[in-house]
């Protein structure tokens, strides 16, 4: 083959940087601790404006009994497997006027999200001793 048609270079880069960046973000390790392995229920927020590590993107969020859920926007999801985050592993640190933080997981990896999705995600959260930081 001595001509690669240019479309199939730009997908191998995108695949490459959405692998590389999930993996700097820390969104591989959290993955590899905490895999979605089943449906889960509770209230969900599409489209919210996240930093996970030094990231930024669009993530699907949920709040259940079982934890806080992460699911990466569709476009970005290669190396991205949707994550469950038990509340025993989630810290909420600080609320801002742009971003409230969590610490999630282990290894502890930071998440900034609107401070409107923070405080219905601390409201749904079922509080465990330990759990959210409260």
């Amino acid at each position: 083959m001595d001509h690669i048609p240019p479309l199939l270079v730009v997908l191998a880069m995108w695949l490459v940087g959405s692998y590389v960046t999930a993996i700097a973000q820390g969104w591989h390790l959290l993955s590899a601790e905490h895999p979605l392995t089943h449906h889960v229920g509770g209230r969900r927020w599409r489209l919210v404006d996240a930093r996970l590590g030094f990231g930024v993107g669009l993530l699907t969020l949920g709040a259940s009994a079982e934890g806080l859920l992460l699911i990466a926007f569709p476009l970005w999801r290669p190396g991205r497997p949707p994550i469950l985050v038990p509340w025993t592993e989630v810290r909420f640190i600080t609320c801002g006027f742009y971003w409230s933080t969590f610490i999630i997981g282990t290894p502890r990896v930071t998440l900034r999200i609107p401070p409107v999705v923070a405080d219905e995600i601390r409201r749904y959260a079922q509080p465990t001793p330990g759990g959210t930081g409260e």
